[in-house]
């Protein structure tokens, strides 16, 4: 891949998450679906044993109906990302996000993040 074409898929891969984040947090679900390729598999069991969406439709779903009634707000940083070829990237994007559910529900507000593993566990 010539360098001006790598610059190029780098700056999608960073309009994509971009999309991504927009999309879920302004909670645009047919956009957000769109994202993800129709195959898609969701793979939480670290998170959630079990817990796996297979197809783009039961994710967003899933999600929709966990984040629905939430102002979310999530933000990317830094992103290490590797162009491996025409059709095939990887790579690190950490964030933050913050979750407010209106009063009353079981959960009221959560923060998260994702920490690279080379810094350990905060408090």
């Amino acid at each position: 891949m010539n360098p001006v074409d790598r610059l190029i898929a780098l700056e999608d891969l960073r309009l994509l998450k971009a999309r991504y984040f927009r999309f879920l947090d302004s909670k645009q679900w047919p956009e957000w679906l769109e994202l993800f390729e129709p195959d898609f598999v969701g793979d939480f069991d670290h998170d959630a044993p079990g817990l796996v969406y297979r197809g783009r439709e039961a994710f967003v779903s899933a999600i929709r109906e966990a984040l629905g009634p939430a102002l979310t707000l999530h933000h990317g940083h830094q992103p290490e990302l590797e162009v491996l070829g025409p059709d095939t990237a990887r790579g690190i994007w950490t964030m933050q996000d913050w979750l407010y559910w209106p009063e009353g529900g079981n959960t009221s507000r959560c923060h998260g993040h994702t920490i690279p593993a080379w810094l350990g566990s905060l408090p």
